[in-house]
């Protein structure tokens, strides 16, 4: 008997993920996060400069692509995808949860921070899905 998640309400959640991270990016290219990285830096007391905007977009290109080939393993049953989907939710809850709390640190709107509720009702959502699923036996299907 396969003890993994449900798969459409686990694919449902996760593509629901993936598309928040996906909106997520696009408010913080549009809100120019990329040179809000030397702010956040300065008043932390750790060095960090701005980074570029081509750089910045192509790890957010990078980001879409692993959740939609991670989506592939997941509409596919590999096991390896829900461990990812575990990793990714994880990431992304922590996201959120960062960008929430800049807001509050700087006591206003920081890039990121209208998505980031998102991240972290789709990541939480994620995650209990995948865990309020019985263990029992292994599987081979790698």
């Amino acid at each position: 008997m396969d003890e993994r998640p449900k798969p459409a309400r686990l694919l449902a959640l996760y593509l629901c993920l993936g598309l928040t991270q996906t909106a997520h990016s696009i408010e913080e290219m549009h809100a120019h996060l990329y040179e809000f990285f030397a702010v956040v830096g300065k008043r932390v007391g750790i060095p960090v400069s701005a980074m570029s905007p081509d750089l910045f977009a192509m790890l957010n290109f990078a980001i879409g692509g692993f959740f939609l080939f991670s989506l592939w393993g997941l509409a596919v049953r590999k096991r390896w995808a829900v461990a990812v989907a575990t990793i990714a939710a994880v990431i992304e809850t922590l996201n959120g949860i960062l960008h929430l709390s800049g807001a509050a640190v700087f006591r206003g709107y920081v890039p990121g921070a209208a998505t980031a509720p998102f991240l972290i009702l789709f990541g939480l959502s994620v995650l209990r899905t995948i865990f309020s699923q019985p263990r029992r036996g292994t599987d081979t299907d790698d």
